[in-house]
């Protein structure tokens, strides 16, 4: 669950994410110091987040790196990398040239 200031597209959908199958849970919680916790939950999200990705990635939009393996040409994000593989994560972090655009 991810914390949340707020969102559009409550329970019941309205927005891209959260609209899919599934109503969002909102949850309000409050620690021992009686800050309140809001917490979000959409059963749906990490669907429409992949399609999304694979939607840009299909429209070639927001591709900011190109992977060239024997000569061949692999567009791709440099988040989903990072996000994926340590290795990607340390080179796109560390600004090295193994990843230019």
């Amino acid at each position: 669950m991810a914390e949340s200031g707020g969102s559009s597209g409550g329970a019941g959908g309205g927005g891209a994410f959260g609209s899919g199958p599934g109503p969002e849970r909102p949850n309000s919680t409050a620690d021992k110091n009686g800050a309140l916790k809001c917490t979000f939950s959409a059963p749906s999200h990490s669907t429409s987040l992949l399609q999304g990705l694979a939607t840009l990635r299909a429209q070639g939009q927001l591709l900011d790196v190109v992977l060239t393996i024997n000569r061949e040409a692999f567009p791709a994000h440099k988040v989903v990398l990072a996000a994926c593989s340590d290795y990607f994560r340390l080179e796109c972090s560390a600004g090295l040239d193994l990843l230019t655009s």
